[in-house]
């Protein structure tokens, strides 16, 4: 018997992943993201992996802007060519429907934080589509804008 349930990002999915509830996986049950675990930082967002529906990210307010944030290593997630950062495109669509308009990458081993526009990725972003992956959207390097982790710190406290 095939379930066929609505992803959290309003896509219809069929197999075994459909069956659970929005959001919930062994390892990020939803108790945690709504109780102080890692959805303290904000309002999760959802894609579907090779292991089911996971958190990807989540949306907090920063300075009266909805903005998209990612934590990441540079060194597995950072796409070689075209050099850059990647969304999925049905990704890019919830959260404009979110209304998110910058997204800030925080990668973990540098400790850098990069920012963009969403709208950065529909005008200069390229298409991709990788075997085993949804199709994808990247941005590449030259357009993120990039500041250390210290200066970030720095600039959240005077705010």
């Amino acid at each position: 018997m095939s379930l066929v349930t609505k992803a959290p990002c309003g896509q219809l999915v069929e197999g075994q992943a459909a069956g659970r509830t929005r959001g919930v996986s062994r390892d990020y049950p939803q108790k945690e993201y709504h109780c102080g675990g890692r959805g303290a930082r904000g309002e999760p967002v959802f894609a579907r992996t090779a292991r089911g529906w996971r958190p990807i990210g989540y949306i907090m307010e920063r300075n009266g802007v909805n903005t998209f944030g990612k934590d990441v290593h540079s060194k597995r997630h950072r796409l070689r060519k075209p050099e850059g950062y990647a969304l999925e495109t049905a990704v890019i669509g919830e959260l404009r429907q979110r209304g998110v308009s910058l997204v800030e990458v925080r990668e973990r081993d540098t400790g850098e934080t990069l920012r963009a526009t969403l709208d950065a990725f529909d005008r200069h972003g390229v298409r991709i589509a990788r075997g085993g992956f949804a199709p994808q959207v990247v941005l590449p390097m030259a357009r993120w804008s990039a500041e250390p982790e210290c200066q970030g710190r720095l600039f959240e406290a005077a705010t």
